[in-house]
């Protein structure tokens, strides 16, 4: 199984160091192959603050393959959000667009 440095079940394993290999992103597939990502944000909960982040991702002809709003409150949500990326460099940019257009606070890559 492959595992992300944070995941807590790779922290819990006692593993020796043989067992671990680094992996990275393949950037030479292009267009054909694509890989899931998910996203968490912390949105303000006020009308066209989703519609503003669904956008953006669209504009960057991202394909968004789920959409799950957690722990509401009167001003904000979290956010979590599983998408289509052709490289780690499509979703840095993506997540400083969103960023910048301030309808999200906070922005990160989790896992699960």
């Amino acid at each position: 199984a492959i595992h992300n440095q944070e995941c807590g079940n790779l922290k819990n394993l006692l593993i020796t160091s043989k067992r671990i290999i680094e992996v990275h992103w393949r950037d030479d597939l292009g267009d054909e192959f694509l890989y899931c990502s998910r996203l968490k944000m912390l949105i303000a909960n006020k009308v066209g603050a989703l519609a503003k982040v669904s956008n953006l991702i669209a504009k960057n002809n991202i394909n968004i393959l789920n959409m799950r709003i957690s722990n509401r409150s009167k001003d904000f949500c979290e956010l979590f959000v599983d998408i289509e990326v052709r490289s780690s460099d499509e979703i840095e940019s993506l997540t400083t667009q969103l960023l910048l257009s301030k309808a999200i606070s906070e922005i990160g890559r989790c896992n699960g």
